[in-house]
């Protein structure tokens, strides 16, 4: 019986220790794959920035058309008057403002209207609440331009940035114009953070993706189109939570060319609390999810199918679901000391990220000293973007509609 017990006790030892080798066999392949592909999208992204960056198309400095600039307003009195303030301040001579209050329950209409009794350029459309997307198909067909520019109620744009945002439309075959939005309340490390990423990974993201004619969203707070492309295509949608993602994507399918100005500068508020920062990206997230499901039938078709779908699937869905795995194995595998191969992997992926943030800085003119945050962000920062990943997948998976979550 002793013999019989020693013998079962070492074939289920033996049993446990192939399964472990399999699974960390498994977990070690994965996790460099992973890491591979990380690096050769940053390789990519290097050789199409470089690329973007060696034929910088011309604009025409003559071209000066009317343009309508839209801002939706939903309760943004405590805001409202800097957006104007800025705007009003700009360079550029032909243009109007419209601000469409969206059934506010506090004093924005009231904001707006007094500066529209003090200059002409300044309109105020009101309606009863209906959302974002409402409000801009409302200003859409009020808009006396036609070439229209969107801002967010707490967005903050310099001088120059209509002027700039209007430029690259003097190309005929331009559609829309994608601007430069930075963080504009630095004030603590959660915002801190967003500002690395902002100029890390999505200002950087466009310059290479309008190398490809692939940009998948041209931001609500810092964007311009050709009103007519908007309207031919139907405008914007109620079908999902981030209309300016859905429309872009709308508009390349119907062939149209979406350009990056990095001039077009503007600053917005970012949320200074996790709770509003998860408001903000669950809401992100999940729109981008529902604008990847609408739009399913173009994968593998143009840039769009090949590039900017599949980007937004691996990086912005399996990515962030896969790299707490990642992270877990580095950590094991460096307390062990039994696998070079993946730290050496790991580190190979931290230092081609590193050199990516250099150039994104340099390439937006930011000042080095801001980019500190990047050496604790992958530890913290990340981490919570992956709660915030997986728990949309689960609310997605669940079928749930969810609203705007007004910040």
């Amino acid at each position: 019986d002793e013999e019989i017990l020693a013998f079962n006790d070492g074939f289920w030892m033996d049993d446990a220790l192939w399964i472990h080798d399999w699974a960390w066999a498994i977990v070690s392949a994965l996790f460099l794959a992973t890491i591979l592909l990380s690096v050769a999208r940053i390789s990519l992204l290097g050789f199409l920035v470089l690329r973007s960056r060696l034929h910088t198309p011309t604009t025409d400095p003559g071209f000066r058309p009317f343009v309508s600039v839209l801002i939706p307003a939903y309760n943004e009195d405590q805001v409202i008057s800097k957006t104007l303030d800025a705007l009003l301040r700009s360079d550029y001579s032909d243009y109007e403002v419209v601000v469409i209050d969206d059934g506010s329950q506090d004093s924005t209409r009231g904001v707006v209207e007094r500066y529209s009794a003090h200059s002409p350029r300044v309109r105020c459309l009101s309606k009863p609440n209906g959302g974002k997307f409402s409000a801009l198909n409302l200003a859409l067909e009020q808009a006396r331009g036609d070439y229209v520019v969107t801002i967010d109620a707490d967005t903050l744009v310099r001088p120059t940035t209509v002027a700039a945002l209007v430029a690259p439309f003097s190309d005929p075959a331009v559609d829309a114009v994608c601007g430069n939005v930075k963080v504009g309340n630095p004030r603590n490390l959660l915002t801190k953070f967003q500002s690395v990423e902002y100029i890390t990974t999505q200002n950087f993201d466009r310059r290479a993706f309008e190398a490809m004619n692939c940009i998948s969203v041209v931001p609500g707070a810092t964007g311009a189109w050709k009103k007519s492309a908007v309207l031919h295509i139907g405008g914007y949608s109620g079908e999902t939570l981030t209309e300016d993602a859905d429309l872009t994507l709308t508009l390349l399918e119907a062939g149209g060319k979406v350009v990056y100005a990095p001039d077009a500068l503007s600053s917005t508020e970012a949320p200074e609390t996790l709770r509003d920062l998860y408001k903000q990206r669950f809401r992100w997230s999940f729109g981008i999810y529902q604008s990847l499901w609408k739009h399913r039938r173009s994968f593998f078709k143009g840039s769009l199918g090949w590039m900017a779908l599949p980007n937004m699937l691996i990086f912005q869905l399996f990515w962030p679901m896969l790299s707490p795995i990642g992270d877990l194995v580095f950590l094991y595998a460096l307390f062990t000391g039994n696998a070079h191969a993946i730290v050496v992997g790991y580190v190979t992926f931290l230092i081609m990220d590193a050199v990516a943030s250099v150039v994104a800085y340099s390439l937006d003119k930011d000042p080095y000293r801001g980019m500190w945050p990047i050496l604790i962000q992958r530890f913290y920062y990340r981490q919570f973007m992956y709660v915030v990943t997986f728990k949309t997948v689960l609310a997605a998976l669940a079928g749930r509609r969810h609203t705007w979550n007004k910040l």
